[in-house]
């Protein structure tokens, strides 16, 4: 039968099928959490001359490490990890935060 000449009632005896059908489903199983592998990026902005000072510093890093060049990025991984893992330094970090307020 064509949906044209379909009358409202085979329409409706149509649609309580489909429903019911629907009802009678077992709902998909949840996922499990997934553990985020791909690295989170940061960005900061910081005043001209205190990036100047910072680069400055990684070239006399390079020179102290005898190598071409130091990654900014590693620095800051290096300075985070130090950051989370003493306990003096966290200190320090947050008697700093708390003269910029």
């Amino acid at each position: 039968m064509s949906a044209a000449r379909e009358s409202a009632a085979d329409r409706e005896a149509r649609m309580m099928r489909a429903a019911a059908g629907r009802q009678e489903e077992t709902p998909a199983p949840r996922r499990a959490a997934t553990v985020r592998t791909k690295p989170v990026r940061t960005t900061i902005d910081m005043a001209p001359e205190l990036h100047r000072r910072l680069k400055r510093w990684l070239g006399t890093a390079a020179d102290e490490l005898e190598v071409a060049d130091v990654p900014l990025a590693d620095v800051v991984r290096v300075l985070v990890r130090r950051l989370v893992e003493d306990d003096e330094l966290a200190a320090a970090v947050l008697e700093d935060l708390r003269d910029l307020r």
